[in-house]
């Protein structure tokens, strides 16, 4: 034989291995009891009475020889039969029960009714092991939220064979109906939000309005100072010129000899009441 044979033959029998390792870590203990309903007349007399089972695991499920009770003394009330399809769970699948006492109608019919049942108890084949149990309601239904996992409440209408969930959870509006049927905490809570708008568009309006007046101001600063410094630039601008004029007037008449007898000498007076210069000029 060949080693790649030996190779392939070995894989083959650790998959399979594998396999049947997981099929058997997901058994019937892994089962859960989903949702149960119990309904009456005027007369206080059960018409209508099931209990439904859900597979949790993504693997067929066998449900053959567990029990189903309704007596903690008692767990091997009503027996599953083997060989039934109906009772082959698939991945994430649900069997219903009839507990009304009628066994002879078929095999998913209880041995006992729940007309003066508490609790029921899904148990091992060895009659021992309680694998799950639920309150049984007086007259109603109660199913868990979740499928397998949920907590146990009232459903806004029974999901017999399917799905808990969309049944189960309620809607905000119902639930605020429960704990405020006369509306008076929606009306606390409506105009409570309607003046905390109200406030914060307040504080962004007067916060919007600052920084605009902020900016405005601030743009008039920029050009009342761009304006003085226009003014102290043409003033200082002025004064050079004044200047330059005076020195070109003393040279002027320094050249046409109009001047004092000092030697070669002039002297330029600058008024003090005023920014320009005075003539006639002083002698010495």
């Amino acid at each position: 034989m060949r080693k790649t044979d030996i190779a392939k033959g070995f894989i083959a029998l650790a998959c399979s291995m594998a396999m049947n390792t997981l099929a058997s870590a997901q058994t019937a203990s892994d089962l859960t009891i989903n949702e149960i309903k119990v309904e009456r007349d005027s007369t206080g007399a059960v018409t209508e009475a099931w209990v439904e089972i859900f597979n949790p695991t993504y693997s067929t499920v066998d449900m053959a020889r567990l029990y189903l009770s309704n007596d903690r003394n008692n767990l091997t009330k009503s027996i599953v039969p083997q060989g039934l399809t109906s009772t082959q769970f698939l991945p994430r699948g649900f069997v219903v029960f009839e507990c009304d006492g009628k066994r002879s109608d078929g095999p998913l019919h209880t041995t006992f009714d729940l007309s003066d049942s508490k609790y029921v108890y899904l148990v091992e084949s060895n009659g021992q092991i309680v694998i799950d149990s639920c309150e049984v309601p007086q007259n109603g239904s109660l199913a868990r939220t979740l499928d397998g996992i949920g907590t146990w409440e009232t459903p806004k209408e029974n999901s017999k064979g399917f799905s808990n969930q969309m049944a189960v959870v309620k809607n905000n509006s119902d639930r605020f109906m429960e704990v405020d049927p006369y509306g008076a905490g929606m009306a606390l809570i409506s105009i409570s939000v309607v003046f905390g708008i109200l406030i914060i568009l307040a504080i962004v309006f007067s916060a919007v309005g600052n920084f605009f007046v902020w900016r405005e101001k601030t743009a008039e600063a920029r050009a009342q100072a761009k304006i003085e410094k226009q003014k102290a630039k043409e003033a200082k601008a002025l004064e050079a010129e004044e200047e330059q004029v005076a020195i070109a007037t003393v040279v002027a008449m320094y050249m046409l000899d109009a001047h004092d007898d000092a030697a070669g000498q002039l002297t330029i007076v600058q008024n003090e009441n005023h920014t320009g210069w005075q003539f006639p000029f002083k002698k010495h």
